[in-house]
């Protein structure tokens, strides 16, 4: 009896180291295009590291590409952060007043983020707040969005997370139902001895 409890013991142990080895850092690709883009035309990253927030546009199809690519907006959907806890912003100029919003596009969310369109850039922006970010999915399934402009023809596009490709499980996802089921053959092997 007193084995079966260790070995219990042993395996919740295990388990719970794995889930910590997953990284602190979340990162989001905003494919999921609501204009005239299709999908796989613009991939934005998001990466979500405690307190910051990094934005960058990583791929924009050659037909879309111009001198005059820019993010001009960046919402989010966090828990318990709005606009008035961000500490800082590096990589653009932050445009405090009419900011636009995602509500037809993608739904509300509660952290909305523009930035000047005078400083045309496609990243990095990294926001800093003043507590850690969590996001959550808003009502329609999304974490976050960004409004691109002066795509080449002067069009712009907004994109969210979602709807564009298969999602890979992080590791921990994958390693702990396999851990979980190996340790229980484990025991009732154990067991028929």
């Amino acid at each position: 009896m007193i084995k079966k409890s260790l070995l219990i013991i042993g395996l919740l142990v295990i388990l719970i180291s794995m889930a910590s080895v997953a990284s602190a850092s979340e990162l989001y690709n905003l494919t999921y295009p609501k204009d005239t883009l299709s999908c796989g035309d613009v991939d934005v990253g998001v990466i979500v590291d405690g307190n910051t927030v990094t934005v960058e546009v990583i791929y924009l199809a050659p037909t879309h590409i111009s001198s005059d690519n820019n993010i001009k907006t960046f919402g989010l959907n966090t828990v318990g952060l709005t606009e008035d806890n961000v500490m800082s912003v590096t990589g653009a100029t932050r445009k405090l007043t009419g900011v636009d919003n995602f509500s037809a596009e993608f739904g509300n969310f509660n952290t909305g983020i523009g930035f000047h369109p005078s400083v045309k850039t496609t990243g990095p922006i990294t926001i800093t707040f003043d507590s850690p970010v969590v996001l959550v999915p808003n009502s329609q399934g999304f974490d976050a969005a960004v409004h691109l402009q002066g795509l080449d023809g002067g069009a712009s596009v907004k994109v969210a997370d979602g709807g564009c490709g298969q999602e890979i499980p992080e590791f921990p996802t994958i390693a702990l139902p396999v851990v979980a089921i190996l340790g229980l053959a484990f025991i009732f092997m154990r067991r028929k001895e």
